[in-house]
This record gives C-alpha cells, structure tokens and sequence, in this order.
C-alpha cells in the first residue's frame, strides 16, 4: 500500500513538473495606454510563452514581444502575406475592412496610405488605442522571432 502512495506521488510530482515546463506561463505588469480600453496601465498580463509553438499567430491575437530589447503588448492586425492598406480612417486586409471592434477611433498614419504587404514571416501589430499607440504603423511589421507569447489573461489594477 505505501509502495503504491509513493509511485502514485512520484508519477503526479513529474506530471506537474512536465506540465508546468510545457506550458511556460509568466506574468507581465502593463506601463502605458498603447493598449486601453483593453487593457489600462498597471493591469497584469498572464502569458503563455509558448502558445505559438503549436498555434499559429491569428488576427485579434494580443501579444507580449520583444521590441529593441523592451518587452510590449499589442493586438496582431496583419498576418504574412496580407496586403494591409489605410483608406478613409479604416484599416484593409486585402482590399477589403475587417470590422475589428477593439477601437473606434479613426486610424491615422500616412506611410500606410500606400499599402504594405507582409513578408512571409512578417506580423503587423497595432495598439488598441490608436492614437497614442506606437507600433507597425512607425517602426514597420515585426518577424515571429520577436514574439514571447501570447496573453492569455488580463487581470485588472
């Protein structure tokens, strides 16, 4: 009977330990309003660091990545190979609006008047807020290589 109580114990420990080694979630405090309403300075993030080792990065996505050695949050609006492109305050996807619910605000930027289309490993990011967020639209699309993970909850201040 203890011969069982101690296997048993053993088997559970490394299947907690295996688990918690998979999973790989950590916790992020928020600094700034890149992201509100979704999310407000000084909320905590949990993250799940490797989501996207067997997922792929979808639209609507809010991401933890790592910009010039400083770790960000913002919601992935672009996905490789996409034609992105500012017409009127809206945001296209291939010609045509995606109706994304994160913000009302109008999107102002002229660089993206043009269009951009994504490399194949190329993700262009933006903040929810969007005139006060800094991200794709000034410092261009970033590669998969500079996501940490994904956020997979938000815990208010």
């Amino acid at each position: 009977m203890k011969k069982r109580l101690i296997i048993g114990a053993i088997v559970i420990g490394f299947t907690i330990l295996l688990l918690t080694r998979c999973v790989n979630i950590g916790m992020v405090d928020v600094s700034g309003s890149a992201m509100v309403p979704t999310i407000q300075d000084k909320d905590r993030l949990g993250v799940d660091k490797g989501y996207y080792k067997n997922h792929k990065v979808e639209r609507g996505d809010i991401i933890l990545y790592d910009f010039d050695g400083k770790m960000n949050v913002k919601r992935v609006v672009g996905l490789p190979g996409e034609f992105l492109q500012l017409k009127d305050g809206q945001l296209l996807t291939d010609g045509e609006p995606k109706n994304e619910k994160y913000n009302d605000d109008e999107i102002v930027d002229s660089k993206l008047e043009e269009g951009i289309t994504l490399g194949d490993d190329e993700y262009f990011i933006m903040g929810d807020n969007h005139r006060y967020s800094k991200d794709s639209r000034h410092f261009g699309p970033i590669k998969k290589e500079n996501i940490i993970g994904k956020v997979i909850k938000i815990k208010g201040k």
